[in-house]
């Protein structure tokens, strides 16, 4: 790979490494199994709720308008580039698209008796309010208090406690994992647009390995603000749900869907992507 198009596929992990993590709810893929066959009115209707329910559906919008805008800054040098961008990754990461084919590949997914715990769940008092509070902390104007948050918290140090909660969460829902791969997804598809080498792949994956740490970081700082308002029992009891049959159920089954949704988006703009980084000599935007 070309060194200038090189630093533009890190230049494009660092801004999404960087940005804010995605939801736990989202966690890693799990590409092994085939999916079932298609599903019926009533399958697709459990669906429908666990991606209203869990708030999957507004994250999935908030996920996909972040790739399509770190694309753009990171890549248009030119107003030309940069419309082409847009028209392309418009239609590869639209929010009813990308829902639509999420759904219908849940719903393949679904294990009953999992499904059932998993609504049960979503549809408790804490649940709700926990979702709420993760939809907040996701939205674009709240970036300025994440921030001063952050800064803060040298001098009002979470307990031991909390942090091992946390980092359970993480674990359990695989949030630093997906983050990864759904960054990993964006920028190896580019990365192929650009140029087909043998030595892409293991380059990938160092990346990731490299990355991985510093998106520990973000993932784990991202939860202590969403969730700062929660109490150490009620956060455990998030916990104990993540951990749960129904819980892994819901963590494993929206990986693939997510990963592969955001994937296949991804497959469909890198060509105009990596046209306008051949357009620019593969300079990025800072």
């Amino acid at each position: 790979m070309r060194p200038r198009r090189a630093a533009a596929l890190l230049g494009l992990l660092g801004a999404l490494a960087c940005a804010s993590p995605a939801p736990a709810a989202i966690p890693r893929a799990d590409l092994g199994a085939a999916p079932p066959a298609t599903p019926d009115a009533a399958t697709l209707g459990v669906a429908d709720e666990l991606l209203e329910a869990s708030g999957l559906s507004r994250q999935l919008e908030s996920v996909a308008a972040r790739i399509r805008d770190d694309l753009r800054r990171r890549h248009a040098a030119s107003p030309e580039a940069a419309d082409a961008i847009d028209r392309s990754s418009a239609r590869a990461f639209d929010a009813e698209r990308l829902r639509a084919a999420v759904r219908a590949a849940l719903a393949r997914r679904v294990e009953p008796a999992a499904a059932a715990a998993a609504l049960a769940w979503f549809r408790s008092p804490l649940a709700r309010r926990v979702v709420a509070l993760e939809l907040e902390a996701a939205e674009p104007g709240r970036a300025t208090e994440l921030r001063a948050f952050v800064a803060g918290l040298a001098a009002r140090r979470p307990s031991a406690a909390r942090i091992a909660l946390l980092a359970r969460l993480d674990d359990a829902g695989l949030a630093t994992e997906t983050s990864l791969d759904v960054t990993l997804a964006v920028v190896a598809t580019v990365a192929r647009a650009l140029e087909a080498s043998a030595a892409l792949e293991p380059r990938l994956l160092e990346l990731r390995a490299r990355a991985y740490d510093r998106m520990r970081e973000v993932t784990l700082l991202g939860m202590l603000f969403a969730y700062r308002t929660l109490a150490d029992g009620e956060l455990a009891r998030l916990v104990a749900f993540v951990e749960s049959a129904g819980g892994q159920w819901f963590v494993n089954a929206t990986s693939e869907v997510v990963v592969r949704a955001l994937g296949a988006a991804a497959e469909e703009t890198a060509p105009e992507v990596a046209r306008a980084v051949r357009w620019t000599g593969g300079r990025t935007r800072r």
